[in-house]
């Protein structure tokens, strides 16, 4: 369970900083500021947490780039960059504003769902799932951070996916992309020039008053293979 937690703890920490393009050594977003919460009072024996260290990506595989921007960005796009043969998407997630009615069409290169904005109502394929703003989820299939049946899990981080398509018609709203750096993104989407993590190395030190160890792990930010 305390692996569990700790891996769970630094992803959220990697995916923070991949959203805000900070990179992993700024301050605000250091994984070593995790350390205080695992320094817990326990018995004698009973080795704990002191120190959560990041080292490294150091391979396309394992770095990403994300990217924040308005549904302008996403007009006619092809996610996936030409350079590239399949994109991984490790996190996407749609902002979609009631301010002007329109269509917005995914292609995932396997399926296509359609979201649609009518006065106050957002569709998904012509049934409705909000009433006002919504922020949708396509990787974890939510509506406002619930499970909504309509909304599909349009993406697996552990898949890869050919040619992922939007068709933008009047849309306004938001969107958070993340992908795997070996296969990511198109760069005309990306305004950044800090690089994200797909997946981290770090070093755990456990201490007691008897004993100290230490060990590596890779931490997957968004599961699946890296």
């Amino acid at each position: 369970m305390t692996q569990h937690e700790l891996e769970t703890g630094v992803a959220g920490i990697v995916h923070r900083s991949n959203i805000a393009g900070k990179d992993l050594d700024d301050d605000n977003l250091d994984i070593g500021e995790y350390n205080n919460l695992f320094r817990k009072v326990t018995t004698n024996n009973t080795p704990t947490i002191t120190t959560v260290e990041y080292i490294d990506r150091n391979t396309s595989a394992t770095s990403a780039v994300g990217n924040v921007s308005d549904f302008d960005g996403l007009t006619d796009s092809n996610i996936s960059d030409a350079s590239r043969d399949t994109s991984q998407v490790g996190h996407f997630t749609l902002r979609l504003n009631t301010s002007n009615d329109g269509t917005l069409v995914i292609n995932n290169s396997t399926s296509e769902t359609t979201f649609e904005v009518d006065g106050s109502q957002i569709n998904v394929d012509g049934e409705s799932v909000s009433t006002g703003t919504a922020r949708v989820d396509l990787v974890a299939g939510t509506v406002n951070g619930t499970p909504h049946q309509r909304v599909p899990e349009l993406f697996d981080p552990s898949e890869s996916y050919e040619d992922i398509t939007i068709d933008l018609n009047g849309v306004d709203g938001t969107y958070e992309l993340v992908t795997n750096r070996s296969g990511g993104h198109d760069d005309a989407l990306s305004t950044r020039t800090t690089e994200g993590a797909w997946k981290v190395d770090t070093r755990v030190i456990y201490e007691s008053n008897s004993i100290t160890f230490q060990q590596t792990d890779d931490v997957p930010i968004y599961g699946g293979d890296t």
